[in-house]
């Protein structure tokens, strides 16, 4: 049996100062970590993993607080990046919490070690759907446990 273990960590705290604000923050509950083995294969023994595999729409949740009523962006990036060749990792919002100003961040944005931001908003929210997506999971990989971090910072 070929076993793909991943653990995507996602409860990072963010700091960062947003002008006119004290200090911003965003905070995130919640991690992901699919076991990939038989039940992700296409069509049984034999068969390669499906080429996508994403976690439940509301896989984490993400708040924004502190703003003091400020415009943001929220930028993600990752760390600790150790996933096998032709893997890459997504991640969009679904959703907009108790937030109704978010713009953008409802495709998926392939997550990259430089930052980009994700969507943006005003003002403090909370209970933001995060979801993430894996793709190019194949057999011909090989099998082990992969880690990354996914950082979330709010500009």
């Amino acid at each position: 049996m070929h076993i793909f273990g991943l653990m995507l960590a996602t409860g990072v705290l963010s700091l960062s100062a947003i002008p006119g604000a004290n200090a911003a923050s965003v905070s995130l509950m919640g991690d992901w970590l699919p076991t990939i083995g038989a039940p992700e294969l296409v069509g049984g023994a034999g068969t390669d993993f499906r080429f996508t595999i994403e976690s439940s729409a509301y896989q984490a949740t993400l708040s924004v607080a502190y703003t003091g009523g400020a415009p943001w962006r929220l930028v993600v990036n990752r760390s600790g990046f150790s996933l096998p060749a032709g893997v890459t990792l997504a991640v969009r919002r679904n959703g907009s919490g108790s937030c109704g100003n978010l713009i953008g961040g409802l495709d998926y944005l392939t997550v990259s070690d430089q930052g980009q931001e994700l969507f943006s908003g005003t003002g403090d929210c909370s209970g933001i759907g995060i979801q993430l997506r894996l793709e190019g999971v194949s057999i011909r990989q090989p099998p082990g446990f992969y880690e990354t971090t996914v950082l979330y910072t709010v500009q």
